[in-house]
């Protein structure tokens, strides 16, 4: 399963903005763009979907949606 793993701290309001091998990946191994989601999971908090919802370069926008509970250590 692919999972983009985001600091809590990089989240604005349910926005995060990836301009690193995160968006990288995203781009050239998943190869989603412009409205595809992406599988996300907060470090220590829960998962959910990132919706693209713009590409700037090398920066990847996506629109968190958090409702998964972590699966057991």
């Amino acid at each position: 399963m692919n999972l983009v793993l985001i600091k809590p701290e990089e989240i604005k309001g349910d926005i995060i903005i990836l301009a690193d091998r995160r968006s990288h990946h995203i781009r050239r191994v998943l190869r989603a763009g412009i409205n595809d989601t992406v599988k996300v999971g907060v470090v220590n908090g829960k998962m959910g979907v990132g919706l693209i919802t713009a590409i700037n370069g090398e920066q990847i926008i996506l629109r968190l949606t958090l409702t998964e509970a972590p699966p057991p250590p």
